[in-house]
């Protein structure tokens, strides 16, 4: 259809990719035809039962009520973490509707998010709130960061990383402050 051709291939790849695990399973999908690497699949995962259940024409779901959805979500996850930063509304608002609006910037200047990778964004998001709580006791911080950690890298693993080096320099800082006072 003309619908689909305007669509780019990383959406088409995203959606054969969450309809494979949704009829096949996590380990027999089309993603791994004649191949045994595991692609980011918990990025993926969650799409398959959404499309499958609504019965929406291919790619109605995956590029206007999902996206809708998730950057409402990501908006609100962004308002929190803002709002936990810099203790006001004000700011907390102007950093939601910087996200909504950016799409509407310039090519060069604009975040083009898949909607799989949506769902890791709301993650990072939610991980670095929760990061930011003061923890009674160190042995539950660690639990929640290495949850977070493992279902962030799960979904992408760079952003794994990210989460993991700042939480290193988050401790490093935290710490110099803690023996210089």
């Amino acid at each position: 259809s003309v619908a689909i051709g305007l669509i780019g291939d990383d959406e088409i790849f995203d959606e054969a990719m969450a309809i494979g695990f949704s009829n096949w399973g996590i380990g027999d999908h089309i993603g791994r035809v004649g191949d045994s690497f595991a692609y980011y699949k918990l990025s993926h995962v969650w799409l398959g039962p959404i499309i499958e259940i609504t019965n929406a024409p291919p790619m109605i779901m995956t590029t206007s009520v999902l996206p809708l959805t998730v950057f409402t979500f990501i908006g609100m996850a962004l308002w929190g973490l803002s709002y936990q930063i810099f203790r006001t509304n004000i700011a907390a608002g102007i950093a939601a509707i910087l996200f909504f609006i950016q799409s509407a910037f310039p090519e060069p200047e604009y975040l083009a998010i898949r909607v799989a990778q949506c769902l890791v964004i709301v993650y990072f998001l939610s991980a670095i709130t929760a990061l930011m709580k003061k923890w009674t006791t160190d042995l539950m911080e660690a639990l929640v960061a290495s949850l977070f950690i493992f279902v962030i890298a799960g979904t992408r693993a760079q952003y794994g990383l990210f989460v993991l080096i700042g939480l290193a320099i988050y401790k490093v800082v935290h710490l110099i402050q803690r023996k210089a006072s």
